[in-house]
């Protein structure tokens, strides 16, 4: 697997590369120095990544879901404490068939 390096100075996200700093608590036309950037409008980032050159598999995953909404969600069927079952297992695809391109 390959590594990717970017390096280089880029504009303060902090500041927007003005080197001050207007937040909730600076009023009426005043600033502070940007601790982000220590006024210089510029901040250095390194980042390292790995190249992409193929999609990754995961062992232990059986069922894919679009999404969870907000709830517990499980690749097999539960029935509530009332007696409903919710069939996990019918819905979303399996991985294999997701990794072939079913939604």
């Amino acid at each position: 697997m390959k590594k990717l390096k970017f390096e280089d100075d880029v504009v303060c996200p902090s500041c927007k590369g003005s080197g001050l700093y207007q937040g909730m608590a600076e009023r009426k036309g005043c600033a502070v120095v940007c601790y982000q950037c220590d006024g210089t409008g510029k901040k250095h980032v390194i980042h390292e990544y790995e190249k992409f050159e193929k999609q990754k598999i995961i062992n232990n995953v059986a069922r894919v879901f679009k999404t969870a909404g907000g709830y517990g969600i499980t690749a097999e069927d539960v029935t509530t404490k009332e007696g409903v079952t919710i069939h996990f297992s019918q819905a979303g695809a399996t991985y294999k068939d997701w990794l072939a391109g079913k939604e």
